[in-house]
């Protein structure tokens, strides 16, 4: 059971809520503390939680703890780094666990995975040596190499390196735990097995019906799956637990785009903009709102929109230019789609991925013989490294009945982005199919 709902929290905070109202400080230990800022934080109160957390840091000045949390506090107000650096050199050589997954943290997001693994393969190293290290006289609780290994996993997976996550959760016997679940669920999605991450999410579901996050994971799992309908439901279940559940509106609009339905859609990536909490969920919801109004007919607003984005950090200006001849394609005016590609190509240099999007937007918008040309022009399968576009390469080839490429693209897209081919190619497939199952389908016979 989550933790928040036992009963022993529930006096915690009913505890600091009285303080609070007679406005004085709980009398609690910092580990309360802490397991209160994560609850408000949790529930996405960021005002709230750094007011616990500054109340926590005056109360017990010597301890890190609070401190720690209030650097990755920053990270996910900020998408910043630069308080949490100046944090982690003011207490370098701190042994306890939240200074190490907040110095991985810091490396996760600027993009340096391998960095942060290095890292931790040395703290692993000491750990297993001697377990006592991951304890300071402020740290209340026993703190084992195993929840150290699974809180690790939750973070690799929370930043979707899911190679490394694996690799850590492997290294944990705390199976039962939810959070081993729900690591072990979005890997088995990101595999391609969906089948077996909404399993695994239905059972924590059971466990924990007012959970919004499961029921969030449940969309996701069930988009991949082209459940459109169900995820749109799963979604409508977490906007009834927190009608401020911004990523819960926004799978709700993303459901409601697939479904064609624009005008809801707009609606709820409205809602969803004033309550995620990331930069990038927000930016990444200005697109998708430009996206809806094009598809709309409020072409004018739509291009605005783009330009909004221009110069943020979410999107490259090559990137916007790729939406912006898009939406020229959508509403036929080739020429200025033409214009705004090589604008693009322009922009983007040697970023064989800008080309690539270009290809998608072709298909999309049902030139599949020249997308299927331009995608055979840039894929090529002894290029290890590409791992983007073989899926949509396939969908060409099947539009265009070549089955023998149909084939041969999806055995390189499943083996290569499980992920990219189960939401691109799963309309294909019977309903409910795992990726892993297509290439044995197809080479069958089965195929009608």
């Amino acid at each position: 059971m989550d933790y928040f709902q036992s009963k022993s929290f529930k006096n915690v905070l009913r505890s600091y809520e009285e303080a609070e109202a007679l406005h004085h400080p709980a009398i609690m230990s910092i580990d309360d503390y802490l397991d209160v800022a994560d609850y408000y934080r949790a529930k996405g109160h960021l005002d709230k939680t750094e007011h616990v957390v500054r109340q926590a840091m005056a109360l017990y000045p010597d301890s890190v703890l609070p401190v720690l949390f209030y650097a990755r506090m920053t990270i996910l107000k900020t998408d910043s780094t630069q308080a949490a650096e100046r944090i982690l050199k003011e207490h370098k050589g701190c042994g306890v666990p939240e200074y190490h997954l907040l110095r991985a943290e810091v490396s996760l997001i600027n993009d340096k995975p391998e960095a942060a693994d290095r890292y931790l393969e040395k703290v692993w190293r000491k750990v297993n040596e001697d377990p006592d290290i991951l304890m300071d006289d402020n740290y209340a609780d026993d703190y084992t190499p195993e929840e150290l290994a699974l809180d690790l996993a939750m973070l690799f997976t929370d930043y979707q390196y899911y190679d490394h996550a694996e690799k850590w959760l492997s290294r944990t016997d705390l199976t039962d735990e939810d959070d081993y679940k729900e690591v072990e669920a979005r890997i088995a999605m990101e595999r391609g097995e969906v089948n077996h991450g909404e399993h695994i999410i239905r059972e924590l579901l059971d466990g924990d019906p007012f959970n919004g996050f499961y029921w969030n994971l449940l969309a996701d799992a069930q988009m991949h799956h082209n459940k459109t309908a169900d995820s749109v439901s799963s979604s409508e279940y977490a906007i009834a637990i927190d009608p401020k559940d911004g990523e819960a509106l926004k799978n709700k609009a993303d459901g409601l785009f697939r479904l064609g339905n624009y005008e809801e859609a707009l609606n709820y990536y409205g809602q969803a903009s004033k309550h995620l909490k990331s930069k990038s969920a927000r930016e990444e919801v200005m697109l998708q709102t430009a996206c809806t109004l094009n598809l709309l007919g409020r072409s004018q607003e739509a291009d605005e929109m783009l330009d909004r984005l221009m110069g943020k950090d979410t999107y490259s200006p090559a990137d916007i230019m790729v939406f912006k001849g898009h939406f020229a394609l959508q509403r036929n005016d080739i020429d200025e789609g033409v214009n705004c590609f090589r604008e693009a190509a322009r922009l983007a240099g040697d970023d064989k991925s800008t080309l690539l999007r270009m290809a998608v937007s072709i298909l999309d918008n049902g030139y599949n013989v020249t997308a299927f040309l331009f995608l055979k022009t840039l894929l090529i399968p002894e290029d290890e490294d590409c791992d983007f576009g073989y899926a949509y390469l396939a969908l060409c080839a099947y539009d265009l009945d070549r089955k023998d490429d149909f084939i041969e693209y999806t055995e390189i897209a499943v083996r290569r982005n499980p992920s990219e081919a189960q939401l691109v190619l799963s309309e294909i497939f019977p309903e409910g199919m795992d990726v892993a199952d297509y290439v044995n389908y197809l080479k069958s016979g089965n195929r009608q």
